[in-house]
């Protein structure tokens, strides 16, 4: 049985939390159904840059945790989303330099990255190039990791929230009646992760340092911190 006494929950390090930047066009659609980064897919971000983001965001991160989880609240519920409309399945930055010199950019001024530049903006997630036009990708926050077989990839910033609600928690803690035998064969606390686009998933807490990412009929990958 693990020994919770042991246990004390620390939050990470500003550096041991990675971003990254998705080397394909920004899209949406994609981006709502996509748990788990594809490891190909993903650049990091110079140790400079990742710190500079991470501290950043722990400035805001009220403030950018309630945006982003705005924005899977619309993505799961449709285009009737808080009476908005429809939410564009693909938006994207123009690569005509008339159009970028002529037109209007929206948003807040970003952060600099990639020797300044390019910027981030933190709320949409999204990098961009500061000098000509480009087109937008996605910026990720790597907090908790799947085991991919060739490596870790990180969940989306959703699920990870929800994972490290459950971490800090001790939900593995047998005195909190969450802890039982599950259909896998192992002692477990389960969570149900709402945010997924991938249903029927959820997470088991074996311990602090032992957990799944399962279905009824399978034992899933590993995960981490």
């Amino acid at each position: 049985m693990t020994d919770i006494s042991s246990f004390t929950y620390e939050p990470l390090k500003v550096d041991q939390v990675r971003w990254y930047w998705n080397k394909q066009p920004f899209n949406l659609k994609a981006v709502h159904q996509l748990d788990v980064q594809s490891r190909s897919q993903l650049m990091r971000y110079c140790e400079e840059d990742s710190n500079h983001l991470e501290q950043q965001y722990r400035l805001r991160s009220d403030e950018l945790e309630k945006a982003w989880w705005n924005e899977q609240a619309e993505l799961s519920s449709g285009p009737a989303a808080a009476g908005k409309g429809a939410i564009p399945e693909e938006e994207a930055a123009s690569t005509q330099w008339q159009d970028y010199v002529l037109g209007d950019r929206e948003g807040e001024v970003g952060l600099l990255v990639k020797a300044g530049l390019h910027e981030v903006d933190m709320v949409k997630r999204r990098m961009q190039p500061c000098y000509w036009p480009g087109t937008l990708h996605r910026v990720i926050r790597g907090s908790w990791y799947v085991d991919k077989g060739s490596g870790y990839a990180p969940l989306k910033e959703t699920v990870a929230d929800e994972l490290e609600e459950a971490y800090r928690s001790h939900i593995w803690d047998p005195s909190l009646r969450h802890v039982k035998k599950q259909k896998q064969g192992v002692t477990a606390a389960r969570v149900e992760l709402t945010s997924l686009f991938t249903k029927g998933q959820y997470a088991l807490f074996v311990s602090d340092s032992e957990a799944y990412l399962c279905t009824d009929t399978t034992f899933g990958s590993w995960f981490a911190r």
